[in-house]
C-alpha cells in the first residue's frame, strides 16, 4: 500500500504551476521590453552596448532583437509560484528542452532577468544541466547576468 503522504508529496513536487498563475504572469510579460541596464559578474555593461537591445514576449515565445534585427527566437516557460520566479528559455518555439534557467521579476513596467554566464561551455554549446541562479544578482563573484528592462509603450 502506498503511503498517502509520500504520494501527495510526489504529486506536489512534480506538479505543474497553476495555469491561472502562469497565464497572469504571461499577460504581464507580453509586450516589448528594452534593456536599460546590464551587470555581468559585477561589471556594468556600457550603455552604448545596450542601445536598441530588446526582448519581445508573446504568450508562446520570446524574441531577442538588437538594432531591429532578430538575434534569436525561442519558446519559454515560467513558474510564478517559485520565489524568486523561474523562467526557462527553451529551444525554438515548440521545443520543450530548457537551456537557460533564469529568474525573473516583474514590477509594473520593469522586468528583471537573471541567468548564469556558464550555461554554455567555451565552445558556445549549452552545457548539460545548467545551473539556475538562486537570487536576482549580477554582482562580482556571482557568475551571473542581471538585465533590467523597461516596457515599451504602444
Amino acid at each position: 500500500m502506498v503511503n498517502p503522504t509520500i504520494a501527495l508529496a510526489a504529486l506536489l513536487l512534480g506538479a505543474e504551476p497553476p495555469a491561472d498563475a502562469v497565464r497572469k504572469d504571461k499577460e504581464k510579460l507580453t509586450g516589448t521590453w528594452t534593456v536599460v541596464s546590464a551587470e555581468v559578474n559585477g561589471m556594468q555593461v556600457p550603455a552604448e552596448a545596450l542601445k536598441d537591445f530588446q526582448f519581445i514576449f508573446t504568450a508562446e515565445k520570446m524574441t531577442r532583437k538588437k538594432d531591429g534585427k532578430v538575434q534569436s527566437e525561442a519558446g519559454y516557460r515560467i513558474d510564478p509560484t517559485k520565489s524568486p520566479k523561474w523562467m526557462d528559455g527553451l529551444g525554438p518555439p515548440g521545443d520543450k528542452q530548457p537551456y537557460v534557467p533564469t529568474l525573473y521579476e516583474i514590477d509594473g513596467d520593469t522586468l528583471k532577468l537573471c541567468f548564469r554566464t556558464d550555461y554554455k561551455d567555451k565552445n558556445r554549446k549549452v552545457v548539460e544541466n545548467p545551473v539556475r541562479p538562486t537570487k536576482l544578482d549580477g554582482g562580482a563573484g556571482t557568475n551571473q547576468v542581471l538585465l533590467v528592462l523597461k516596457r515599451e509603450k504602444p
